[in-house]
């Protein structure tokens, strides 16, 4: 529950606490605990560093071009506070007077914070409508004027020379960099702005603002010129950012959003929404594909833009975020907790990769049988290509112990900026075969062995595949061909001792290969329509298959090459898509066009019909369905956008009881399109410590995530 509502830091918190009781819990439960703490640790994002001295509630922050200085700035009592840290080591190594308490007893925070581009001047302003310049790293005053009013936001133009300011009342006054002097006034709908990082530069010079009302315009300084964009927002927009090539820009508001522009049309073509609160702050990464976003409900969020979907959600603050900066792959923040906290932005167990422009069709994980190395995942194309790529390395866990002090903080920190990759690039290409298929490579399915592969196609056949392995290198020695179908082949599978290949064809016939002689026959199975999946049963002598325009599950004798003495298992209430044998032989996985998981005896009981149990909680069709190893979980994929693991719960649980979402994955897919393709795969190491989920997207996307299984992550034991 505290997962499903977000609350990710108190959840693995909760969750920590049950390690101590694992030699009095089952191991399948244990596996549920580990699979849910991995979710968990996919979603969180921990502090590796906590600034402590400020004493003041925090409204901006800056970090010098090098890294080295960080400067925030607000209020303490009725006085504006701003202090410089080293942001290697911790510590707080200045508090600069500038801005001091006003006569009138009127507040005097500071409010906005910038370094120029080589880092020799910090500028500072504030309630007290004092602007001023602080030599680096001296802190000295260098110059400084007053602002017609109480400036609430600063932003230095591209060039440089040019400082734009705007706060209280109506107009954005730019300022020379060269003399201070005042440059002129910009006043039109969006220049009474709202307080906040409410100004951000484009590229080319132009300049966004984000009003009270919810206005946002973008203005040409020259000649003076607004440009409206279309009303969106319904509360102040306090929040303001450009991408880094400036072909987006990023607005957050007081209704909870952030809205996506394209600078170009000036048109919105994203919301976000997640925040519970106003959105106070927003920036984008180095590589413009993430922005992160801080708001008032104390959380900070990592958005994949592709998608609009939540990546990340940084908790830790007590009280209100008020701003962001990213420097290195780390994100800083500063809030109303009187805190400035760094958080890494490795996204550890979760990858989202762009496939080259090529449609992915099928997935298959595949671990290295030496246990040397985190494995391959091999994709199947569109065009009938496989490719295979290299998993990301079994790193440490993203999340390092959260330092009290800063001179703890200095004893373990580093002055060397983390490896930053681009987001989105996928793992090392092991393996190109452009012709493995003449079109759309279906589906994939592994050996017992681990050495042998089988592919089926759009083609109308299947073909088995001897797996090499050379250094870092994979490649695809092709075996057996079978050519008898008459219509595309939806699925392969292996017997148990590997020396047969069952193949379920859309022309209502099941094939068996010999794929020692490479002898196969095709035997009817379906009096109508198409057999969806064929799988054997353990001890090899029977097989179970799925049919669509029938509705049935049925189970088949093997008699060498052909299937016999078929009987209906189940008949299904809508069309199945897959169906999937647990490990123990016991049940059957259905999915399809239904929203609704069933799971079906293999032997029902005689006499009355048993009815399925019910896994609830898709809302389009389910697309696939893998269980873990020990067969307690349940992994499936659904149009809705979601992947969701299924805790199944021990063997004596009621048939008819409803399942439990152990959780449920947002993928990242678009709105109006970028649905989950049909084919998933979810598979675990030998050990079975680490488990494998890659889903593929029909926006051209793959996503990826590893989680814990046998093992709990290391960073939840205390």
């Amino acid at each position: 529950m505290l997962a499903q509502g977000e609350d990710y830091a108190t959840a693995w918190r909760v969750l920590g606490d049950t390690v101590a009781l694992d030699d009095a819990i089952p191991a399948e439960r244990r596996h549920a605990r580990n699979l849910l703490a991995g979710f968990v640790d996919l979603r969180r994002g921990v502090a590796d560093r906590i600034y402590y001295g400020a004493d003041a509630a925090l409204i901006d922050l800056a970090l010098s071009p090098d890294g080295r200085w960080l400067v925030a700035g607000g209020e303490r009592g009725e006085r504006g506070e701003l202090v410089v840290f080293n942001a290697h080591s911790g510590k707080l190594v200045q508090r600069l007077e500038g801005h001091p308490s006003p006569a009138d007893g009127g507040s005097n925070s500071v409010t906005a914070i910038r370094f120029t581009t080589d880092g020799g001047t910090m500028i500072s302003a504030g309630r007290d409508r004092r602007i001023i310049h602080w030599s680096v790293p001296g802190w000295r005053i260098e110059r400084q004027w007053q602002a017609p009013n109480e400036v609430w936001s600063l932003a230095l133009s591209p060039d440089g020379e040019t400082l734009a300011s705007a706060g209280k009342g109506d107009g954005i006054t730019l300022w020379s960099m060269v003399d201070g002097e005042q440059i002129r006034l910009l006043t039109g709908e969006s220049s009474n702005i709202a307080d906040g990082t409410s100004l951000a530069w484009l590229p080319d010079g132009r300049l966004v603002s984000g009003g009270y009302k919810g206005q946002v315009g973008i203005w040409d300084p020259k000649a003076e010129k607004e440009l409206l964009l279309p009303r969106v927002h319904t509360d102040q927009v306090p929040a303001v950012a450009v991408s880094p090539n400036g072909k987006r820009i990023a607005t957050g508001s007081g209704d909870k959003t952030i809205i996506l522009w394209d600078a170009t049309s000036r048109r919105p073509f994203r919301r976000l929404r997640g925040h519970q609160n106003e959105v106070s702050g927003l920036t984008f990464d180095p590589s413009g594909q993430r922005l992160l976003s801080a708001s008032y409900d104390n959380d900070l969020r990592l958005w994949d833009l592709a998608s609009g979907t939540t990546l990340r959600v940084f908790q830790g603050h007590v009280a209100g975020l008020w701003s962001v900066i990213v420097h290195n792959n780390r994100a800083y923040t500063a809030a109303n907790d009187g805190t400035i906290r760094r958080w890494p932005l490795d996204r550890a167990g979760q990858w989202i990769w762009d496939s080259d422009g090529q449609e992915p069709i099928s997935a298959r994980l595949l671990p290295d049988p030496a246990g040397n190395k985190t494995g391959e995942l091999l994709i199947g194309f569109a065009s009938g290509a496989v490719h295979g790529y290299g998993l990301p390395p079994d790193t440490a866990a993203h999340s390092a112990p959260v330092p009290l002090d800063p001179e703890s903080a200095a004893a373990t920190d580093s002055d060397a900026a983390p490896v930053v990759s681009l987001p989105n690039a996928a793992g090392d290409l092991r393996l190109t075969l452009p012709d493995a298929h003449d079109n759309w490579v279906l589906r994939f399915t592994l050996a017992p062995d681990g050495q042998t592969l089988a592919t089926c196609s759009h083609d109308n056949t299947a073909r088995s595949w001897r797996i090499r392995r050379n250094g870092d290198g994979l490649s695809l020695e092709p075996l057996h061909q079978f050519k008898q179908h008459s219509a595309s082949v939806h699925a392969v599978a292996f017997s148990p001792d590997g020396r047969l290949l069952a193949t379920a064809g859309y022309d209502g016939q099941v094939g068996l290969l010999d794929l020692e002689t490479g002898t196969g026959k095709l035997s009817p199975a379906a009096e109508s329509g198409k057999v969806a999946t064929v799988e054997f049963t353990p001890d090899g002598s029977s097989l179970m298959t799925a049919h669509g325009e029938e509705r049935l599950l049925r189970l088949w004798q093997r008699d060498g090459l052909q299937l016999t003495n078929g009987r209906t298992i189940a008949e299904l209430s809508d069309l199945p898509l897959w169906a999937k044998l647990s490990p123990d032989d016991r049940r059957i996985a259905v999915v399809g066009r239904q929203w609704i998981v069933t799971l079906h005896d293999l032997d029902p009981p005689t006499g009355d019909a048993a009815e399925p149990r019910q896994l609830v909680g898709h809302e389009q069709s389910v697309l696939r369905a893998i269980f873990t190893p020990d067969g307690r979980q349940l992994a499936t994929v659904s149009a809705d956008k979601t992947l969701r693991v299924w805790d199944l719960g021990p063997d004596d649980a009621p048939v008819t009881t409803t399942g439990q979402a152990l959780f449920t994955l947002r993928l990242p897919t678009q709105r109006d399109h970028g649905v989950p393709l049909w084919d998933f795969d979810f598979r675990c190491s030998q050990d079975q410590n680490t488990c494998w989920i890659a889903v593929l997207l029909t926006m051209g996307r793959i996503a990826l995530y590893r989680l814990p299984y046998a093992q709990p992550p290391a960073n939840l034991r205390r």
